[in-house]
């Protein structure tokens, strides 16, 4: 018996289903079947009890489950420490990012975590979100700071600040203002239904803006699709049509080109949340480090308890 093993059938225990245990495992669900039939000719014993629609753990499959959730929250701790003692007592503190997210809080997080924490290493891992996830759950990284995951299982997530979206066009462009500050004068959404698009496909941006059309009944006159935000605000810049940027995009390289928008009637925001698996304790390093992130980018009412634990 191994630990995926134990990950196996804690997921059974909290699903009771073996269909939505394997689609939250990421594996086949005759594996799954396999292995949990195999830890129960190991064991001598059954530990669910089989119907059409779910299972129902035996009284020895409920004392298997809370032994097996324990062992892998040892096992977390272990490796932890373990990586600790690999360093020759230089601790490190590896966070992963999402590589195709702009990832600008860092210039100003980092200083100020090392002010408070200088003597432990901080290693960035840039992966994409599945790989993320398996890094996470492997505990190659400790936790992840990224959009909220919902379709991610077994981990918690904490909103730690919240970003304004605009709407980027060329200035040559007109629109009907309502209202809204000098600096970002407000347009309603019925505005951009004859503009030409730039679809940005960096993170949900694509998905922001379809929605936004499918909402006033719409389809977008897409005039390019692209990956990159940066590609997309040069385009904007350039003429070509209206696209979708963070405040900070626009804040670090203003266009005198460009001119941005804030939507009154569907106000546009991007959450940033720390992530991170639900079974494992935050190291003292990932705590600071968390607070540092909060206190710089943005507080949201979350607060780490004195277990390490996150509380909303």
């Amino acid at each position: 018996m191994n630990f995926n093993a134990l990950r196996y059938i804690v997921a059974v225990y909290e699903e009771m289903n073996m269909t939505r245990a394997a689609k939250k495992l990421f594996v086949s669900q005759s594996s799954l079947s396999q292995c949990v039939r195999a830890v129960e000719n190991e064991l001598g014993c059954k530990l669910f009890e089989r119907s059409k629609n779910m299972l129902k753990p035996t009284p020895m499959g409920e004392y298997f489950a809370y032994w097996a959730m324990n062992i892998l929250q040892s096992e977390n701790r272990m490796r932890e420490r373990l990586a600790e003692l690999s360093q020759n007592g230089q601790r490190r503190l590896v966070i992963g990012l999402n590589s195709q997210r702009t990832n600008h809080f860092l210039r100003q997080v980092l200083p100020e975590y090392y002010r408070r924490r200088g003597d432990c290493i901080v290693m960035i891992k840039e992966l994409v979100p599945t790989q993320l996830y398996s890094a996470m759950q492997k505990g190659t990284v400790e936790f992840v700071v990224d959009q909220p995951r919902p379709e991610w299982p077994m981990v918690k997530s904490v909103r730690v600040f919240e970003e304004r979206l605009l709407i980027a066009a060329p200035a040559s462009m007109r629109f009907r203002i309502k209202q809204g500050d000098e600096k970002y004068p407000g347009i309603e959404m019925a505005e951009l239904a004859d503009k030409p698009i730039i679809i940005n496909g960096f993170e949900s941006f694509a998905e922001i803006v379809m929605g936004l059309f499918s909402r006033i009944g719409s389809s977008p006159n897409v005039v390019l699709e692209c990956g990159s935000p940066d590609i997309a605000y040069e385009m904007a810049a350039e003429g070509l049509g209206v696209t979708v940027i963070s405040e900070h995009t626009y804040q670090k390289d203003p266009k005198e080109s460009v001119r941005c928008y804030s939507l009154l009637d569907y106000p546009l925001t991007r959450v940033t949340s720390v992530i991170y698996p639900s079974n494992r304790r935050l190291s003292e390093d990932a705590r600071i480090f968390i607070a540092a992130l909060k206190d710089i980018c943005g507080k949201t009412g979350a607060d780490l308890d004195e277990t390490g634990e996150m509380e909303e």
